[in-house]
This record gives C-alpha cells, structure tokens and sequence, in this order.
C-alpha cells in the first residue's frame, strides 16, 4: 500500500495530513509541488478532478483528498478500513 502526499512546505494542513498517517502508522511518501513540472501538475490535477489546493492526498492510486477530507475519514472509523483493505 502507498500513500502518496503532494505538499507544500510549511503547508499546516500538510503537517496535519502526514501526522495523522504517522499516527496509523503509515509513512507517505511526500512529493513537493514546488518541485514538479507544469506537466505533472497538469496530470495531477486531472487526476485529482481538478483539486488545486495541498496536501493531495492519494492512497494506491486513488485520490481521496486534502487534509479535511481524510480526517473526516477517520472521524468516521472509515480510514483505518482504507488503510487495511488497500495492503
């Protein structure tokens, strides 16, 4: 399973996003959008359904999100069921 998380640094909902993993135990892989071509970020936002904003929040492949919206998942007990279903 690969957690993939597109930051900003000094993004506080970044941090926020890579503590939550950290607490499952999780490690994401962290890419900087500051660093990728306009190609890359071209096919991450269509990837992504046109998401603009950071953290980009992807899980195998699938995009869940930003920060809320993966903390919502969890809020829910919905995550962890992600995070075990998706090995």
């Amino acid at each position: 399973m690969e957690i993939e998380m597109y930051y900003k640094p000094g993004c506080p909902f970044c941090m926020a996003a890579e503590k939550l993993f950290l607490s499952k135990k999780r490690n994401p892989k962290k890419i900087n959008l500051l660093e990728l071509g306009k190609d890359k970020l071209e096919e991450l936002s269509e990837k992504s359904g046109g998401w603009k904003t950071a953290p980009m929040i992807f899980i195998d492949g699938k995009f869940y999100g930003g920060y809320s919206d993966v903390k919502k998942l969890d809020d829910e007990g919905k995550l962890d069921n992600i995070l075990t279903t998706q090995q």
